[in-house]
């Protein structure tokens, strides 16, 4: 089926609507499953938080937001990793390249659902925890008292104050999930342990060749002392945001010229 290549919000808007209705089931396990492990995490804190601080609610939300900010950003990776699921067998692959929408709507619906629709989940399964956290602590009578209560609006509030605005850091976050779109664009099946090894390996590749660098770098420290740091600096930005951008580019380009057939050698799906 030939599709209109002009971006259109209406036929995006129901490609995901198309989307979120035939992964339902899917998407409720997920989120049921974020709930479960967060829900465990919630109870075992409140188990061991309980009398044990001064002021038992306060500890609990720092420990239970610092979890989430964990989960939460490991619960994008791995969403980024699957973006492309749906393509995973022959059928799917063959049902989603001819549903009736563009190659950049459905990039861009999928991307939503990967990053905007998993964060709205991840808050929701969270909230759905704390209030099952409370129900499950009062069962128990007065024994948990000290950290019982509605603690939801202080943990997203903690989450909310952890993050980083820092220019460094939100670059380093976008270009890690950045390689995670790509290794979901690159492969269909288990993209997160295949991107995770590739990152690793690379990763010990890259310190290697810095701790000899290291060597030379000390050699020539004195020469390198001349150097403009700000030049140096925006330098090595600019690397990191060239590369965050190839690697959507290339994602895109890898899905758009996506087929029916199955790939070869390590890109075989």
């Amino acid at each position: 089926m030939k599709t209109n290549s002009n971006f259109s919000i209406p036929r995006l808007a129901r490609f995901i609507r198309f989307d979120f209705m035939s992964n339902l089931r899917s998407y409720i396990f997920r989120i049921s499953l974020i709930a479960i492990i967060m829900l465990l995490c919630m109870i075992l804190g409140s188990i061991f938080i309980s009398g044990n601080s001064f002021n038992s609610g306060e500890q609990y939300i720092s420990t239970i937001s610092s979890i989430a900010s964990t989960a939460f950003v490991i619960t994008i990776m791995v969403s980024l990793s699957l973006i492309f699921e749906p393509m995973k067998t022959v059928g799917g692959r063959i049902n989603h390249l001819m549903l009736p929408a563009s190659k950049a709507e459905k990039f861009v619906g999928r991307l939503l659902i990967s990053t905007i629709g998993i964060a709205v989940a991840f808050i929701m399964a969270l909230l759905v925890a704390e209030c099952v956290r409370n129900v499950t602590l009062l069962s128990f009578g007065s024994k948990y008292s000290d950290v019982l209560g509605f603690y939801f609006p202080g943990i997203m509030a903690n989450m909310a104050d952890s993050l980083n605005p820092a220019f460094a850091v939100v670059s380093i976050h976008i270009f890690n999930l950045s390689a995670f779109l790509l290794g979901g664009a690159l492969w269909y099946n288990y993209s997160f342990v295949k991107t995770l090894c590739v990152q690793t390996i690379l990763g010990l590749f890259f310190f290697i060749v810095a701790g000899l660098l290291s060597f030379v770098v000390a050699a020539l420290l004195d020469k390198l002392a001349t150097f403009d740091l700000e030049f140096i600096n925006a330098l090595y930005y600019g690397i990191i945001w060239a590369a965050i951008a190839a690697m959507w580019i290339g994602a895109y380009q890898l899905y758009r010229h996506a087929s029916i057939i199955n790939r070869r050698f390590i890109f075989k799906q």
